[in-house]
């Protein structure tokens, strides 16, 4: 059974909340530029031949009245989604949009480290709660834009590793998925093995790839963020430096102050005291 709720609906766009407990199909034209997100489940598109798996956590954006079918398979709990359709005439940037074909039918996994994508994750945990729509839909919108500058800049960087779209649209969404990955697990060991394995890239390639868009290295993205969490932990609470160190996963004390150090300049008990 699918079950379709109108959490909103207004001049400039509309906001549905999707769920499927059994194995469905259905059959939809999206009113705008449309964004599914899957809060729970694995769902899969079907647009001009094209067949776009969706699995938790990811969303993807459809142009305005384009016809595509969805299938829901659910094997142990309910698929849940989020259908938000964001009218041309919110923001004239949204047209812009059509001009990034990278940006349409890329399967994108950000919630950790995008705007966009924490956005998609927060709506989700008050999807039972009565919201502002005009509201949500001027944030989507305006994250969205910014989205599509970065989709850009990466799609540039690529030039020198990739020229066919469809390739750059793959590889764009593995690097992504490799940042989201960083970003979620940052206090825990990363191995650029794993980070290879995962998105199906050699090593020497995946490295190459992710540092000319990125402009940080696995490990330096990874100690980037361990930092930045540390100098907040330091700050803003009461934590011995020895809980600091061992929260982010550094073995001793010794080497999360000789990083602290190296990254700030000054040794995290220092930089306590001052």
């Amino acid at each position: 059974m699918f079950l379709n709720t109108q959490k909103y609906r207004g001049a400039f766009g509309e906001i549905k909340f999707s769920q499927a407990e059994s194995k469905s199909q259905f059959q939809g034209k999206t009113k705008g530029l449309a964004l599914k997100y899957v809060a729970k489940g694995i769902e899969n598109y079907r647009s001009n031949g094209a067949t776009i798996q969706l699995k938790k956590g990811q969303f993807l954006l459809f142009k305005e009245e384009e016809k595509y079918d969805v299938f829901f398979e659910n094997k142990k709990s309910p698929i849940e989604g989020i259908c938000i359709d964001l009218n041309l005439n919110l923001d004239e940037k949204l047209i812009d949009l059509y001009k990034n074909e990278l940006l349409f039918k890329t399967t994108f996994d950000c919630a950790a480290f995008s705007p966009l994508g924490n956005s998609f994750q927060n709506f989700t945990l008050k999807i039972n709660e009565e919201v502002n729509g005009l509201e949500v839909l001027n944030s989507i919108s305006s994250q969205l834009i910014l989205f599509s500058k970065e989709i850009l800049d990466l799609e540039m960087k690529l030039d020198l590793f990739a020229k066919k779209t469809e390739t750059k649209r793959v590889l764009i969404s593995k690097l992504i998925a490799s940042k989201d990955f960083i970003y979620k697990n940052y206090k825990h060991k990363i191995t650029l093995n794993r980070l290879s394995r995962e998105s199906g890239i050699s090593k020497f390639h995946f490295s190459r790839l992710f540092k000319n868009c990125f402009e940080q290295s696995p490990a330096e993205m990874q100690e980037f963020l361990r930092m930045q969490k540390a100098k907040f932990l330091i700050l803003e609470r009461d934590i011995r430096l020895t809980e600091i160190a061992f929260n982010l996963g550094y073995s001793d004390l010794a080497s999360f102050s000789n990083q602290f150090k190296k990254h700030f300049g000054v040794s995290p008990s220092y930089f306590s005291k001052n």
